[in-house]
């Protein structure tokens, strides 16, 4: 099924689908849609993170910084340019870099997903599991009133 989806969504649905904890599950038909997911979203995945992908010295510079969202990164960057002005160059690399991910983050395109049912989950699956996959489980009309 043709979806459209950013590539921000994409990430982390790859990297919830090809998490350990989902070789946890037991069920042909779940890890059906495993592992036809993981195959859908690879290249998309791969192709972003050589994208995204930052220089030695900006990746070092930046690296402190990743549990950051990119506007916030990019407010320390010109924290540390006003301690130390030498670091211009660097900053601004840096800026344009986090900047040009943000945007390629929030690109929207069209992905093949493969759907589950409802009633073909593991009755035994975390909530946080749950919660990542739910973009690929089919829910019945009633439920989704």
């Amino acid at each position: 099924m043709k979806t459209k989806m950013t590539k921000k969504e994409i990430s982390h649905l790859y990297q919830s689908v090809t998490s350990k904890s989902m070789g946890l599950y037991r069920g042909i038909k779940f890890a059906y849609t495993i592992s036809k997911n993981s195959d859908f979203l690879e290249k998309p995945f791969n192709e972003m993170v050589k994208a995204c992908y930052f220089d030695e010295d900006v990746r070092l510079f930046v690296k402190k910084w990743v549990h950051l969202n990119g506007q916030d990164m990019i407010d320390q960057m010109n924290i540390e340019l006003e301690k130390d002005p030498s670091l211009k160059d660097l900053v601004e690399r840096s800026s344009s870099k986090v900047k040009s991910n943000i945007e390629l983050l929030d690109q929207v395109i069209e992905v093949d997903i493969y759907k589950i049912h409802m009633h073909d989950l593991p009755e035994d699956i975390r909530s946080e599991d749950y919660t990542k996959l739910k973009r690929l489980i089919i829910i019945p009309e009633e439920e989704k009133l």
